[in-house]
């Protein structure tokens, strides 16, 4: 690894022998000339196979294996920025900078900021260019989150739901205070004619009463206490009181269906009954709506609650939720397109 300034983009980078001869942030062709490796001279240039060490099982993923060397080699050179970027780069697990863009919070990292303590001018602008992008990197990833929250939630069709919801009450509820006026009214009429009705009702009810009771004082007379003569009379005058008993309780039936006063109170009852089962209907649908309207809540409450976990994660550095939500691929062009910002 070495340290260039791109003939493109013209930013100071990181050059690694995994690279595939590109700038990683203008996509321009890196220059060939020179070592991948910084030379140190004396009296660090026993740093150099400790350097080329770390660099070659860093290439191999080798990660254990680099950080030993590390360890061993910041015992004795505990300034150089060099080592200290690589051991970032070994804790990682990442060959390029690149790689350890996607691993978030790379400024926050003690390895980071012993790098940066212990960098000389070229480095610190390396490392400059990384926390930049790094900051664009983030804001991005928040723009996209929230603007891939508003879509998904969109997509559950809430607001044309909601329009259509409120249009749709707004009728039910028209028609629902139009039936409430009409059933007081029906009531109120319905109240009248069982006056009337029963007033009629109670003429019948006292004529029917009275050829009962002669009916029953008759019929309780002892059969000893009838004389044989009186027998055919008697019978005759029960018969006469049963006829005009149901004589009266057919007029008083014939009466309910014929009588203005019972057909228009029968009429009165079937449109009660009519206007509450609307009634009810339109309660019901009420009922329903806002079930809907519940369950799209809670699903819209749990895309929030996604996204707003995913944000809090992504603050602190965890891309984990941010690359669920957004797919790996969408996450690698943001990043492609952090680092293409100038």
């Amino acid at each position: 690894m070495k340290i260039a300034k791109c003939t493109g983009c013209s930013r100071h980078i990181h050059i690694y022998v995994k690279d595939d001869g590109l700038c990683p942030f203008c996509k321009k062709m890196l220059p060939s000339d020179g070592g991948v490796n910084v030379q140190f001279a004396e009296p660090l240039s026993h740093l150099n196979e400790s350097i080329e060490k770390i660099d070659d099982a860093i290439s191999l993923s080798q990660y254990g294996n680099a950080l030993s060397e590390i360890d061993n080699t910041l015992e004795w050179a505990p300034s150089n920025s060099e080592i200290y970027w690589r051991k970032l780069l070994a804790v990682r697990q990442c060959k390029t900078d690149k790689e350890l863009l996607k691993t978030g919070n790379i400024t926050s990292a003690s390895a980071f900021e012993c790098a940066e303590k212990y960098a000389d001018e070229q480095q610190k602008n390396v490392y400059l260019l990384i926390r930049r992008t790094e900051d664009q990197f983030t804001q991005l990833l928040f723009k996209t989150l929230s603007e891939h929250e508003l879509d998904k939630k969109r997509n559950t069709c809430v607001e044309t739901t909601v329009d259509e919801y409120n249009n749709k009450f707004n009728l039910i509820e028209k028609k629902l205070k139009e039936n409430i006026t009409r059933l007081e009214d029906v009531e109120k009429s319905l109240h009248e004619y069982t006056i009337d009705c029963t007033a009629i009702a109670e003429e019948f009810k006292s004529s029917i009463e009275h050829l009962l009771e002669s009916t029953d004082i008759i019929s309780k007379k002892h059969r000893k206490e009838i004389l044989f003569e009186e027998k055919n009379a008697w019978t005759s005058k029960l018969k006469f009181l049963s006829e005009q008993s149901n004589t009266e309780y057919n007029q008083l039936i014939q009466l309910t269906s014929t009588q203005p006063q019972f057909f228009e109170y029968s009429r009165l009852q079937n449109m009660q009954k009519s206007i509450i089962k609307e009634i009810t209907q339109s309660i019901s649908e009420i009922i329903t709506m806002h079930n809907n309207l519940e369950n799209l809540k809670m699903e819209i409450d749990k895309l929030a609650k996604e996204y707003d976990e995913a944000k809090m994660a992504l603050h602190n550095g965890d891309y984990t939720k941010t690359i669920f939500l957004l797919s790996q691929e969408l996450f690698d062009q943001i990043l492609t397109e952090a680092m293409s910002v100038e």
